[in-house]
């Protein structure tokens, strides 16, 4: 019984949800079309574009593409419909560090006294390191296991996996092995894992537990938005997943944006899809260590952190 204009209103409904609608007590209890009114009411701001059309959207989507294939329906009923349109452009969205906020950023909090900072919360003097060096999302460093550190023959490295049934990827492209960079091991990041290790942890950062909704990182992610509003450290949408973006321009500096090798280095897909289904389509540690000891930051001087 289902028609285009149910599909249509669907869309407008996902178009008008209210962020962390679940989460948020004022609209618990609540059926979507009274989170929308409620929402509206409040004056809380809805899903991002992206949210809807690459998420909500391509899912409803599937989903009734498999119900069109099964017959229970006679089309798909959002097949087509138009994409919600983002009022903010791709330059003016969340912004990478500068050089100077990096100098001045790891000289502040567990990294301004690094004796001290490591005997600490590991997870905050290591984490946004990882972020930078390592190109890695929040919710990948804050699950790392001991066991996810081990060595490739003689080149230390970092799997980033689903291991146990709370850790997650965030796409097949997610998996990854990753050789550490040159600079967190001059930081001593090897001598922590052996000490993590040593003391029996399973978890490489203990105590971290995911949220509700099973994503990892959250106390790490407000920590360090407290740290940079607590000194002025400003820009668009600062904040953990930034260390991706400079991860992302260095890439562009050592000409590997976009390369298989890039691409698989930050987590993304591959744009040679058809490469990409042959062969076991991972490298080698032997082949990714020179492209990971290509991310440089000329600009930023963290020896202070050296062991």
């Amino acid at each position: 019984t289902l028609e285009r204009d149910d599909g249509r209103a669907l869309h407008e409904i996902v178009k008008g949800l209210p962020v962390n609608y679940a989460k948020r007590k004022e609209l618990k209890g609540l059926s979507l079309l009274d989170a929308v009114a409620k929402g509206r009411e409040l004056g809380i701001p809805t899903l991002a574009p992206k949210t809807v059309n690459d998420i909500y959207m391509t899912y409803i989507g599937g989903a009734l593409e498999w119900a069109k294939k099964e017959g229970w329906i006679d089309a798909n009923l959002v097949d087509n419909l138009p994409a919600m349109v983002d009022p903010v452009a791709a330059v003016d969205k969340r912004t990478s560090f500068n050089p100077e906020q990096l100098n001045r950023l790891f000289h502040l909090g567990p990294w301004e006294d690094p004796a001290k900072g490591k005997e600490g919360d590991p997870l905050r003097y290591w984490g946004p390191l990882l972020g930078l060096y390592q190109g890695m999302r929040r919710g990948e460093i804050a699950q790392l296991l001991v066991t996810d550190c081990e060595k490739q023959g003689d080149i230390p490295v970092i799997h980033v996996r689903p291991t146990v049934d709370s850790q997650r990827v965030k796409s097949a492209a997610g998996r990854r092995m990753l050789p550490v960079h040159p600079e967190l091991i001059r930081m001593g990041f090897l001598q922590f894992v052996a000490k993590q290790r040593k003391a029996g942890h399973s978890q490489l950062f203990p105590s971290q537990t995911p949220n509700g909704n099973g994503a990892w990182g959250d106390p790490l992610s407000k920590w360090f938005q407290r740290l940079l509003a607590d000194n002025a450290i400003t820009g668009t949408k600062l904040g953990m997943h930034s260390f991706r973006h400079n991860f992302e321009d260095a890439l562009r500096a050592a000409n590997l944006s976009q390369t298989p090798i890039g691409q698989e280095l930050a987590g993304r897909a591959k744009s040679d899809k058809v490469s990409g289904d042959y062969g076991s389509g991972r490298y080698s540690a032997e082949t990714l260590k020179p492209a990971m000891e290509s991310i440089r930051y000329p600009e930023v001087d963290l020896r202070h952190l050296y062991v």
